[in-house]
């Protein structure tokens, strides 16, 4: 294998360039970034054990991974706060859809 050169292409030598000029420009680890950066910031957080902001990064980034509304899904917990404590698993960010269907 060899080396780049000084007189070659700058970027030749540098992978993560290599890596973008491959992805057509895009950054193929902005996802990941986005996901680590969220996990970094949770850990941080956590030095506050079971504070409410902990609580809710938690529960928002819960409601990303399933594709649900966060702030629509907050709004139903405490529109049903009875329901909720009555049956706290119906209420999950997947499937509390369900229990605001009409009957």
């Amino acid at each position: 294998m060899t080396r780049a050169l000084s007189t070659e292409e700058p970027c030749a030598a540098n992978v993560a360039c290599t890596v973008l000029k491959a992805s057509a420009g895009g950054d193929p680890f902005a996802e990941p970034n986005r996901a680590l950066k969220l996990m970094i910031r949770q850990r941080r957080n956590s030095l506050f054990y079971a504070s409410t902001h902990s609580l809710l990064t938690s529960v928002i980034a819960t409601c990303a991974q399933a594709g649900v509304n966060a702030l629509a899904y907050l709004v139903a917990l405490q529109e049903h706060r009875a329901e909720v404590f009555r049956n706290p698993s119906a209420w999950l960010p997947w499937n509390h859809t369900e229990q605001l269907a009409p009957t």
